[in-house]
């Protein structure tokens, strides 16, 4: 039996990936302040986004790169 892989992030533009991913890793931060029961859910939903960023070989450039580490 075959295993069937779902990726639901597929028919999203680049562009948007990337704003989305950016999105829940602030909702990510936020939620890992308060102990939040929601932050296993948006980490999973985050790692799908960043396994699909991962797949296109998208790269952000070096300046957007630090700028959302240094948030």
């Amino acid at each position: 039996m075959d295993i069937i892989k779902f990726r639901p992030y597929k028919n999203v533009n680049d562009d948007r990936l990337i704003w989305k991913i950016n999105n829940n890793m602030k909702i990510l931060r936020k939620l890992s302040e308060k102990d939040n029961e929601g932050y296993n859910e948006k980490k999973f939903l985050l790692n799908d986004m960043i396994i699909e960023a991962k797949k296109r070989k998208i790269k952000l450039d070096d300046k957007t790169f630090m700028k959302n580490i240094l948030m």
